[in-house]
């Protein structure tokens, strides 16, 4: 069977992208994913994509992604543009925030030094945020960043990397 007949495999299939409205990060990602599925699947009409593009979201998103006016009348480039707008926590995936830092520090409080896997993770995760928040306009000083991620440190293996 060619990839144009082959039918796109379910929503519900394990390997699927899906997107989960409580993590609105993902949403680039997602949209890549999808775009990769239409592309390998040659789906190349707009309500095609547009129909299939929501049945990979939870059952509350579907429901508001249908209710955009694009959906029944713009292209496909038009709903997902109203789409990305939809969610100012995907401009801040681009740019940083302090708040994410802030959530991403508490994620991982009192971190010891026998907890390096988790102690790797945080530094990525951490590490990752603060770079978008130091490119121009800088929105953070590097002393600030120093002070944050230090405060996700146990008191012990705080002390032991200032000595």
């Amino acid at each position: 069977m060619s990839a144009s007949t082959q039918k796109m495999p379910r929503p519900t299939s394990r390997d699927m992208p899906k997107f989960d409205s409580d993590e609105p990060e993902n949403l680039h990602c997602f949209l890549g994913q999808m775009e990769d599925l239409f592309s390998d699947y040659s789906i190349t009409d707009d309500d095609e994509r547009k129909k299939k593009l929501v049945r990979y979201t939870d059952a509350h998103t579907e429901e508001e992604w249908q209710a955009l006016e694009e959906y029944d009348g713009g292209t496909f480039a038009e709903f997902k543009d109203v789409i990305l707008k939809n969610y100012p926590e995907v401009a801040d995936t681009e740019t940083g925030t302090w708040e994410r830092l802030t959530r991403i520090s508490c994620k991982f409080s009192n971190l010891g030094a026998d907890q390096c896997e988790s102690y790797l993770k945080f530094k990525r995760r951490f590490l990752t945020e603060a770079k978008k928040l130091q490119k121009p306009p800088v929105l953070v000083m590097n002393c600030e960043l120093v002070e944050k991620f230090t405060e996700s440190l146990s008191p012990v293996f705080r002390e032991n990397i200032v000595s």
